[in-house]
């Protein structure tokens, strides 16, 4: 609570154009907030700040920490297909495409193949693996 308290009285001193003139402590100091009204139960303040973010911010590097706190937000309410969705469009403006659907025999016969190619790799030297290119 007086986390929450702090970054209160912090966002109402901030000058009116802070989203242009100090975006990054605004974005940070946002954050911030929208997380302690969160762990405080202030989920409706919480979901505010969070679009107040989005909505602000240009970049996705800048989005995905609102996002991620969004879509916990919106699982923990029970609101699985927003938050899916909401996944949905931020892997697609990463250039990811997910599928509409997936048949569950196709499904099985993926998590199979991945398991036998991935079975003899220890996890430190999955971890230390370069990312896969478009190639």
């Amino acid at each position: 609570v007086t986390a929450h308290s702090y970054f209160t009285i912090s966002m109402s001193l901030l000058p009116p154009d802070h989203w242009k003139s100090q975006h990054s402590f605004s974005r940070r100091l946002y954050l911030s907030l929208a997380k302690s009204a969160y762990a405080c139960s202030d989920v409706e303040k919480a979901q505010g700040i969070l679009q107040e973010i989005l909505g602000e911010c240009c970049c996705i590097k800048d989005k995905l920490p609102a996002y991620y706190l969004l879509v916990i937000i919106l699982n923990a309410r029970g609101e699985g297909m927003n938050a899916y969705n909401t996944c949905k469009e931020v892997l697609f403006e990463l250039g990811e495409i997910v599928p509409e659907s997936v048949e569950t025999k196709e499904s099985t016969k993926m998590i199979e193949s991945t398991s036998k190619m991935t079975q003899n790799i220890s996890d430190a030297d999955l971890m230390g693996m370069k990312e896969m290119d478009e190639n």
